[in-house]
């Protein structure tokens, strides 16, 4: 069975990127030092046009978070007192547009979609909007509105067209490419419509796979040349065209990476853990999906995973649990102990989480929910546990629980597993073999005091009389 791994819809981190222009630039994500909060576009749809504008065009429609459309809804002078009070004189705020065909891993994005060193050249019709050859925009001017649409496969010229038409590369400035260095000839046909010869794609024969984020351009106080760049994650899918009803794609669609706040550490619990809890907040497309996945026999579930500061790998964390509406889910972080390494007071824990789904027999994982970091400041409390009516055991493998290697287990069985009958006896062997082997040693004392009795009552044999 084959898992989808949604890793080409991971974080984008932004990194140390290419000087344009002699303007140095560097990245900002920590959060508290942006206006807003920038989180992933929402609602991603893509919608084929069917010839309007051009052959490809294809529409596409993106929401965003409360925060950022109250924020993009301000007035100048707000905006400008809010930015004055963090150091910045201007802020900047786009969505980024990238897509792929058939495979929804050809993803366009380079690191050069970090900093406007892709500006390769406007869109006469889009003046805000920067275009980085004719087939995909960097940067797409956003409004206050609750919902954006933008354009993209527009215009991709003739394949047979000498050097300077769309479909090859340099047509818009250094970093441009054309249609023909990003689209195999397998993916379209040459048609000529309206007497124009032109590249086409069919899609009722391919899939067209889109994605959003949202990216913020900070300049400093006093400062104009220094450039700081801020991004959002990756949306999950916008589908349209032969694939587009696809159960792993339609999941793709709606299930992001999880909203997790609130990390509380508990301590143990009866010696079981230690616990954390994190509040996860669901979506109300995602609670009606999971409704509807239910019906039909399958689950979403939040899975966790953790690791000790500095450590490389993740483990995978146990107690995860099925989940339909925004909750507090709790895990056992007890596996993250080592030998030479135990966890307590002083350690510094990193967790994070997936939505897990099981439908139809396929299996999906979303990407991962963003890095929640605690430290564990005093010793362990042993807060009174609360029973769970509803309790629904994970269907994944878990780690042992520490005191099934210890044994341990306050809620292990006090009846005999043999008779069923007696309560366990000493070294836990049940309460009839103690009897019958005590009537064993009775019947053995007996037979061995007996042949002793017999030994020292036979006759000694008299010595002859001499004569």
């Amino acid at each position: 069975m084959k898992r989808i791994r949604s890793r080409w819809i991971a974080t984008v981190l932004c990194a140390v990127l290419l000087a344009a222009m002699f303007t140095p630039f560097e990245t900002a994500r920590a959060e508290g030092q942006l206006p807003v909060e920038l989180t992933a576009p929402t609602g991603v749809s893509v919608e084929w046009m069917k010839g309007e504008d051009s052959a490809n065009t294809c529409k596409v429609t993106f929401g965003k978070s409360e925060a950022l459309t109250a924020w993009l809804a301000k007035d100048d002078a707000t905006k400008k007192e809010a930015l004055t009070k963090l150091g910045y004189k201007t802020c900047k705020i786009f969505a980024q547009i990238d897509w792929a065909l058939d495979d929804p891993t050809e993803w366009k994005y380079t690191s050069v979609w970090d900093s406007d060193t892709g500006k390769s050249g406007a869109d006469s019709e889009h003046p805000n909007e920067f275009v980085l050859g004719e087939w995909a925009y960097v940067n797409v001017e956003v409004t206050g509105n609750e919902k954006d649409t933008a354009m993209i496969l527009r215009y991709m010229g003739n394949p047979a067209g000498m050097r300077g038409t769309a479909w090859n590369d340099g047509y818009n400035g250094t970093y441009s490419k054309g249609w023909g260095s990003v689209i195999r000839t397998s993916q379209y046909s040459v048609a000529t419509e309206n007497g124009k010869v032109q590249a086409k794609i069919d899609f009722s024969k391919h899939t067209l796979f889109v994605r959003v984020r949202f990216g913020m351009a900070l300049t400093k106080d006093g400062d104009d040349k220094t450039v700081t760049y801020a991004f959002s994650d990756w949306s999950t899918l916008g589908v349209c065209g032969k694939d587009a009803d696809k159960v792993e794609y339609r999941l793709a669609e709606i299930f992001g990476a999880p909203q997790i706040s609130d990390l509380q550490y508990l301590g143990k619990e009866n010696t079981h853990g230690p616990f954390v809890s994190v509040k996860v907040t669901v979506p109300e497309t995602i609670t009606e999906a999971a409704k509807s996945i239910t019906e039909k026999g399958g689950f979403v579930q939040v899975a966790s995973e953790g690791r000790v500061v500095g450590d490389e790998d993740w483990t995978q964390l146990s107690n995860g649990d099925t989940v339909s509406e925004t909750t507090e889910l709790k895990w056992d972080i007890s596996a993250l102990s080592k030998p030479r390494a135990p966890i307590g007071p002083g350690s510094e824990i990193e967790l994070r989480c997936t939505y897990y789904v099981y439908v139809s027999g396929m299996e999906f994982d979303s990407p991962e929910s963003e890095v929640l970091t605690f430290k564990i400041e005093e010793a362990d409390v042993t807060p009174t546990p609360v029973p769970s009516e509803n309790a629904t055991p994970t269907p994944r493998p878990t780690p042992i629980p520490s005191w099934k290697l210890s044994g341990k287990n306050p809620d292990e069985k006090k009846t005999c597993e043999l008779c069923g009958m007696c309560p366990v006896q000493p070294l836990g062997v049940c309460l009839f073999v103690w009897m019958g082997g005590f009537v064993a040693l009775i019947i053995l004392i007996s037979v061995i005091k007996y042949l002793i009795t017999r030994a020292g009552t036979k006759k000694k044999k008299k010595p002859r009389d001499r004569k």
